[in-house]
């Protein structure tokens, strides 16, 4: 009461619109926080996913790691699984498991697809991409480089993840092998367009971003709204082609 936001009856509001009405009957909730609030409206659409509503369990995932402590039940979710995090510690993201037999491919292999490269190697390293290039250069990059986005939560964090050095030296590595002219593409974080733009343009033309809109929107609690909502794209040039 007070913050004229709707906890539940969203659709019901725009189904009163359609049909002309001018005003609707309401029922005032009061929360303590905004983590009591996300957990009304999340458990009332999982009561309801059975008629209207519907839930993806991905973004309540994604949401449930930025609240503090909070009764998972109360959401009201079925099979909903909460498990220790101790329970995957022997498996690492970075880790590489162990190849049966001797590999086809090894490291420093390129294969050719018809007109296009293949190369098993990493594209931090300058002989990799020299070799990979194989002296040309590119018409158009299309490229998602690592970014920093200060990724910090309950989970814990991603370790450099709030730099923006990475970013930076890739985009040098983009222009050292991009043909002039040629047009670049390249992704960024949302909560970093600035900084991840101003890098940008000191390599390249800087025309347009692109926004790629996402279709598991969030809930409407001010602190979450639009936050994963959409990922831009900064499209840029060397040169003038068209």
């Amino acid at each position: 009461k007070g913050t004229n936001r709707i906890a539940a009856g969203h659709g019901r509001l725009e189904a009163a619109k359609k049909i002309g009405l001018e005003k609707v009957p309401v029922t005032y909730q009061e929360f303590e926080n905004e983590d009591q609030f996300y957990a009304f409206v999340v458990s009332h659409n999982a009561i309801a996913k059975d008629s209207w509503a519907s839930l993806d369990l991905s973004m309540v995932n994604l949401e449930l790691e930025n609240l503090g402590p909070i009764d998972i039940d109360m959401l009201g979710i079925k099979d909903f699984v909460v498990e220790p995090i101790e329970k995957y510690d022997e498996e690492k993201d970075d880790d590489v498991p162990e190849v049966k037999g001797e590999p086809v491919t090894k490291r420093g292999d390129v294969w050719l697809l018809g007109e296009h490269r293949a190369m098993c190697g990493d594209s931090t390293m300058i002989d990799d991409v020299e070799k990979l290039m194989d002296g040309e250069k590119a018409d158009m990059v299309f490229t998602d480089p690592p970014y920093g986005i200060s990724v910090k939560n309950k989970m814990g964090e991603i370790k450099n993840d709030d730099s923006l050095d990475v970013f930076r030296d890739s985009m040098q590595q983009l222009y050292t092998y991009s043909k002039n002219p040629s047009h670049i593409y390249a992704w960024c974080s949302s909560t970093l367009i600035l900084e991840s733009g101003n890098i940008f343009s000191e390599y390249f033309d800087l025309k347009n971003i692109i926004p790629s809109m996402h279709t598991n929107l969030t809930t409407c609690v001010p602190k979450y709204h639009f936050r994963h909502n959409y990922e831009p794209c900064l499209f840029g040039m060397i040169g003038e082609k068209p």
